[in-house]
C-alpha cells in the first residue's frame, strides 16, 4: 500500500485521504471504525479484528471525501495493482476545494486554482462590487466610480500629490496674495490664478515634493515673496530649497521640520540682518547660500553644520568669522569674499586645504601663515607670512617670485619689466596665480618679448600646471625641466630647439591627449613642432614631434647592442609626409654608403648622403619642402647591396 500512496503523490495527487480495504456497508457510526471514520489499511486482513467483526468473506475499496463521507465503494481484486490504482484515479474529480471561494465545489477531490474570493467573470453570478471593473480576468478601478488616488493623495491630471504638500504651497500662495497680483503670469497657465502645483520650480518623487524653486528669476516670475508659511514644516520630504531673490526676512520655527533639508539657497536681496536660527538646526545641509544680505555677523551655531561641503556668504556685511567656523572639516568650497573682515579666527587653520576658499575684497592685512594664498585686500600695507613677499598688495610664494626674477635676468629683452609683469594667461579658466603659488606661466609672442634662454631655477616652480613658451628663440631646455612633476600642458611650438634635456621624459603630461576648450574645439596638452630638433628623438615624444627642420641635422648612428649583418633599407617614417621623413638603413661591413633621391620617373633630385660609414644603424632626414606633392624614391647603394622604396609627400 506504501507504494500506492508513492504512485499517487508522484501525480502530484496528494489530498486522498482514505484508502480502506474490507466488507460490508459502510456506516459512519460503526464502532469498528476509528475517530475520524477511517479503517487503517493492512496488508493481511485474515487475523484482524475489524475484517472479523464485519465478516469479511471479499474485498472492496471505500472511497470518502475530505470530510470522511462516504463516496462510493467497488469489488476489487487485491491482487490487481493496476486495478486498484486506475479505480482511484477514476474517482478523483479536480475544482475549487476553497469553501470560503464563491466557487466552491463540494465534491472536487483535488484543487485545480480556480477558486475565486470575487467573482470577477460572472463564474458564481457577477460582481456587486460596482467600483471595479472585469478586465481579463482582474479587477480595475473603474475610473468613473472609484479614486486614482487615495488616503492623503490627490489626483491632478492623473497623477497622485500628497495633500499636506499641496495645502503648504497653497499658503504660501494665499498669504503673498499671489493670485492678486499674478494675471498673466508666465507660470500660471495665462489665468491669472496660481494652482499650487504651478508655484516656481517643482520636482516630486514619489508623490511627495522634493525639490522646490521659489527663486523670483526662476520661469520669469513677476512675484515676490515675503513670507514663509508656518505649513512650510509639512514640506518634510524636502531636499532642495531656492528662497532666493525675493522679500523674506525671516523663517518659522517650522522650518526645522525640513530635516531632510541638503541644498538651501536663501539670499540674493532679502532683506536678513540676521541668519534665522532655525537654519543651524537642519544639520543634513550640504550646501548652504546667504549671499548680497545684510548680515554682519556669523553666529556660533554655525558650526552645527559639520555637513557642509559648500558655504556661500559673499557680498555681505560680515565683520567677524566665529571660531566655530574650525568645525566644518568637510567644506571644500569657502565663499567669504565683498565683506568686512578684518582678521579670521585661528580655527580656519582647522580647515582642509582647498583651492575654492575665496577671502577676496575684504580687508585682512594681517594674514595667517595656512592661507598665505589670500589676495586683493583693501589694505595700505599686507603683513605676508615669512615665506611671502608682498607685491602690489598681495602676497606670494618667494620663491615663485625668485624664479620669474630669473628669468627676467638671463633674458635682456626682459630688462626692463617686473617679475608680475610676465605673467599671463587665461585667469577666468586657469588662474596664473593660485593660492599663491604660480600655476600658468604664459610668455609667448603676443607679448612682444623674446625669449632665448630659461633658467635652470624654472624647475622650482613644483606647482606649474601650464607652461606656453611658444614662438620664442629658445634653442635648448634646462635639465631641470623634468622637476615639473604638476606640468599638465606644454607648449614649445616655433622656437629653434635642437636638443632636449635627458629628463624631458619625466614629465607626466599626456603627450598626445587632446582637450576641449570652446565651441567642439580641440586642443593638444603638448605642442613641439617647428623648431630644429634632430633625431633620435626621446622615446615619449617620438610620435608627436610634428614638422621639424632637420636641414642641419647630421647622418645619425643609432644606438644598437645587436650590430647587423645584412645591408637593409627600411621603411620611412612618416610615411606619407610632410615635409619631412626619416630614412633608416643598416651598415654589415665597412664602406660608402650612398642614399639618394630621386622622382617617380627615375631622375636624381639629391644626395642624401655619400659617406664612409663602419658598422651599424643609421638615419638621416630628408626635407622635401621645395618639391610638390608627389610620388619619390630613395635608393640606398652600398658595395654590391641596392635596394630602393617609395615614399609619398603630401602637401
Amino acid at each position: 500500500m506504501n507504494a500506492l500512496y508513492q504512485d499517487l503523490l508522484n501525480q502530484d495527487i496528494n489530498n486522498v485521504k482514505i484508502i480502506a480495504i474490507g466488507k460490508g456497508q459502510y456506516s459512519a457510526d460503526n464502532s469498528d471504525w476509528t475517530d475520524d471514520n477511517t479503517i487503517p489499511v493492512v496488508n493481511d486482513p485474515s487475523p484482524n479484528d475489524i475484517w472479523t467483526n464485519w465478516g469479511a468473506s471479499q474485498w472492496d475499496l471505500f472511497f470518502l471525501d475530505l470530510n470522511g463521507n462516504y463516496v462510493e465503494d467497488f469489488n476489487i481484486n487485491p491482487w490487481d495493482y493496476d486495478a486498484i490504482y486506475n479505480t482511484i484515479l477514476g474517482l478523483l474529480t479536480s475544482g475549487c476545494t476553497d469553501p470560503e471561494a464563491c466557487n466552491y465545489d463540494p465534491d472536487a477531490t483535488e484543487d485545480d486554482g480556480s477558486c475565486l474570493a470575487l467573482d470577477c467573470e460572472g463564474v458564481c453570478g457577477g460582481s456587486n462590487i460596482a467600483s471595479f471593473l472585469c478586465i481579463n480576468g482582474d479587477f480595475v478601478c473603474n475610473p468613473a466610480e472609484c479614486p486614482l488616488c487615495d488616503g492623503e493623495y490627490t489626483e491632478i491630471d492623473n497623477s497622485c500629490y500628497y495633500q499636506s504638500d499641496l495645502d503648504a504651497l497653497q499658503d504660501i500662495i494665499d498669504l503673498n496674495g499671489l493670485n492678486e497680483e499674478t494675471s498673466g503670469n508666465d507660470m500660471d497657465n495665462g489665468d491669472g490664478i496660481f494652482e499650487p502645483i504651478e508655484l516656481g520650480g517643482q520636482v516630486w518623487f514619489n508623490n511627495r515634493l522634493s525639490r522646490l524653486s521659489l527663486y523670483r528669476s526662476f520661469g520669469k516670475l513677476n512675484y515676490e515673496i515675503s513670507v514663509i508659511p508656518e505649513s512650510i514644516g509639512n514640506l518634510n520630504e524636502l531636499i532642495f530649497l531656492d528662497l532666493d531673490n525675493n522679500q523674506i526676512e525671516n523663517l518659522p520655527d517650522e522650518f526645522i521640520n525640513l530635516n531632510l533639508l541638503e541644498t538651501l539657497w536663501f539670499g540674493d536681496g532679502n532683506p536678513l540682518n540676521t541668519i534665522p536660527t532655525v537654519i543651524f538646526q537642519l544639520i543634513n545641509l550640504t550646501l548652504l547660500g546667504i549671499y548680497d544680505t545684510n548680515i554682519s555677523e556669523v553666529p556660533p551655531e554655525i558650526g552645527n553644520l559639520t555637513n557642509l561641503t559648500d558655504l556661500y556668504l559673499f557680498n555681505n556685511h560680515i565683520t567677524t568669522l566665529p571660531e566655530s567656523i574650525g568645525s566644518l572639516m568637510n567644506l571644500t568650497f569657502l565663499n567669504l569674499s565683498k565683506n568686512q573682515l578684518t582678521t579670521l579666527p585661528e580655527s580656519i587653520c582647522d580647515l582642509p586645504e582647498s583651492n575654492n576658499f575665496d577671502f577676496r575684497l575684504n580687508s585682512i592685512c594681517s594674514i595667517p601663515s595656512c592661507m598665505y594664498w589670500i589676495q586683493n585686500q583693501n589694505c595700505e600695507e599686507i603683513n605676508c607670512p615669512d615665506d611671502l613677499t608682498e607685491l602690489n598688495g598681495d602676497c606670494y610664494f618667494q620663491g615663485d617670485v625668485d624664479v620669474l626674477q630669473d628669468i627676467i635676468n638671463v633674458n635682456e629683452s626682459l630688462s626692463a619689466i617686473e617679475p608680475l609683469e610676465i605673467v599671463t594667461g587665461f585667469p577666468t579658466l586657469y588662474p596664473t596665480w593660485t593660492n599663491g603659488r604660480l600655476t600658468n606661466l604664459s610668455l609667448w609672442y603676443y607679448l612682444d618679448i623674446q625669449l632665448t634662454t630659461l633658467p635652470e631655477s624654472i624647475g622650482n616652480l613644483s606647482n606649474l600646471e601650464r607652461l606656453y613658451l611658444a614662438s620664442n628663440q629658445l634653442t635648448t631646455l634646462p635639465e631641470s625641466i623634468g622637476n615639473l612633476s604638476n606640468l599638465e600642458r606644454l607648449y614649445l611650438e616655433g622656437n629653434q630647439i635642437t636638443t632636449l634635456p635627458e629628463s624631458f621624459c619625466n614629465l607626466s603630461i599626456d603627450w598626445g591627449g587632446t582637450y576641449e576648450w570652446g565651441f567642439n574645439d580641440s586642443y593638444f596638452y603638448f605642442s613641439i613642432d617647428n623648431n630644429n630638433l634632430c633625431p633620435p628623438y626621446p622615446e615619449c615624444i617620438k610620435d608627436y614631434v610634428g614638422e621639424q627642420d632637420t636641414t642641419n641635422c647630421p647622418i645619425m648612428a643609432i644606438t644598437d647592442d645587436i650590430l647587423p649583418i645584412n645591408y637593409n633599407l627600411y621603411n620611412s617614417y612618416p610615411n606619407p609626409f610632410n615635409p619631412t621623413t626619416t630614412i633608416s638603413f643598416s651598415i654589415p661591413k665597412l664602406g660608402l654608403a650612398t642614399i639618394t633621391a630621386y622622382d617617380i620617373n627615375g631622375r636624381k633630385l639629391e644626395t642624401l648622403t655619400n659617406e664612409v660609414l663602419s658598422i651599424g644603424n643609421y638615419s638621416i632626414n630628408w626635407n622635401a619642402s621645395s618639391y610638390p606633392s608627389g610620388v619619390y624614391l630613395i635608393r640606398m647603394d652600398s658595395r654590391d647591396f641596392t635596394q630602393t622604396q617609395k615614399v609619398l609627400l603630401v602637401k
